[in-house]
C-alpha cells in the first residue's frame, strides 16, 4: 500500500494538500512535524510498501537525515511563496506514479544523455551485464570529441563490449552500442528484423538526435525503457510527447539532481513519464530491466 505523508505544522496547507489526495484516492497521513512523521511512519511500517513524503523544500536534507529509507525521489516539496504552482507540480508527479507501470524486463533501453549524463552512463555500463536486452546509448557530443569518449569507454569496467555504431548496424540481443558523435540515427525494425540506420534531424540542435532514435521506438518489440539523463535543452521531448506507452516506460533522472536539468524537466512536462529517480536508483532499475 501506498501512503502519502503530509509534513506540515500549518493547518490550512495541509488541508489543501489533504483535499488534493483524497481527491485522487490517496491514502494521506497529516503530521504537524518531522518528529511526529517518524512516529506515525513508524507505527505505519508493517502496513506501508511505498511512502511518499510531501513538506516544505526547507525540510527535504532534514528529512533524509533522520530517515535515511526514505528516497529524495519520493519527496514532493512546495515552495511557500509559490505554493499554488508548487501543488500543480505536486500533483502532476502523483499522477505520474498513478499512470506508472512495471514491466518485468525491457528488451530495449533507450538512453538519451547529454551535459552532466556521462558519468552515469558509465556506471550504467558498468553495473548491466545483458543477455537478452538491447541497449542503445545517445550521447550528445561532437564528431572531434567523440574519439576520445570511445576511449574512455574502453577503459571503462563492462561484463559487456560497447559496439560504437558509425554507420547502418543490425541490432543484435544483449548487446551495448553507442552511437557516434555528431550523426544522427533512427531505429528501423520489421518481422524479425531491427537495424539502426543513419538519419537527419535537422531542426534539432544537439546530436546524436535523441527525438529521431525515439521516433520508432513503439514499432520494436517492446518493453521498451526510455531513459532520458542530465542535458542542455529539449531533446527527446517531441517524441516523448507523440508516445502512447503501450510498450514504453519513461524513465528520468530527478533534475534536482542533474548537472543540466533541461532535458529531465522538459521530459517531465510531457506527463508521460513513469518514474523519477536520483541517479544511483536509477542505474539499479535498468541493472533490474536490461535482462
Amino acid at each position: 500500500m501506498k501512503k502519502v505523508f503530509i509534513v506540515e505544522e500549518d493547518f490550512q496547507t495541509r488541508e489543501k494538500i489533504e483535499a488534493m489526495l483524497n481527491k485522487k484516492g490517496f491514502d494521506s497521513q497529516p503530521c504537524i512535524s518531522l518528529d511526529n512523521f517518524l512516529i506515525k511512519k513508524k507505527k505505519e511500517q508493517k502496513n506501508v510498501d511505498h511512502c511518499i513524503v510531501i513538506t516544505h523544500s526547507d525540510n527535504v536534507l532534514l528529512i533524509k537525515d533522520l530517515d535515511s529509507t526514505v528516497s529524495l525521489s519520493d519527496v514532493y516539496t512546495y515552495d511557500s511563496s509559490n505554493f499554488d504552482e508548487s501543488l500543480k507540480s505536486i500533483e502532476a508527479r502523483l499522477d505520474f506514479l498513478q499512470n506508472s507501470k512495471r514491466f518485468t524486463h525491457f528488451n530495449y533501453i533507450l538512453i538519451g544523455s547529454s551535459t552532466g549524463g556521462f558519468p552515469i552512463v558509465k556506471e550504467i555500463i558498468n553495473k548491466i551485464n545483458p543477455k537478452e536486452t538491447i541497449v542503445l546509448i545517445n550521447q550528445h557530443i561532437s564528431k572531434s570529441h567523440s574519439e576520445q569518449m570511445h576511449e574512455t569507454l574502453d577503459n571503462t569496467p563492462s561484463s559487456t563490449p560497447i559496439n560504437i555504431i558509425k554507420k547502418e548496424t543490425e541490432l543484435m540481443p544483449g548487446q551495448i552500442y553507442m552511437l557516434t558523435g555528431g550523426i544522427d540515427f533512427k531505429i528501423v525494425s520489421g518481422i524479425e528484423m531491427r537495424k539502426i540506420i543513419p538519419g537527419d534531424d535537422s531542426e534539432n540542435g544537439y546530436h546524436p538526435s535523441f527525438n529521431l532514435l525515439l521516433e520508432n521506438a513503439e514499432s520494436l518489440d517492446g518493453p521498451v525503457g526510455i531513459i532520458v539523463l542530465s542535458g542542455l535543452g529539449n531533446d527527446g521531448r517531441n517524441a516523448i510527447e507523440r508516445l502512447s506507452l503501450k510498450k514504453c516506460e519513461v524513465v528520468v533522472q530527478d533534475p534536482q539532481t542533474a548537472v543540466a536539468p533541461g532535458m529531465p524537466s522538459e521530459a517531465i512536462a510531457t506527463k508521460k513519464v513513469n518514474k523519477i529517480l536520483p541517479p544511483e536508483e536509477l542505474v539499479q532499475y535498468i541493472k533490474e530491466m536490461a535482462v
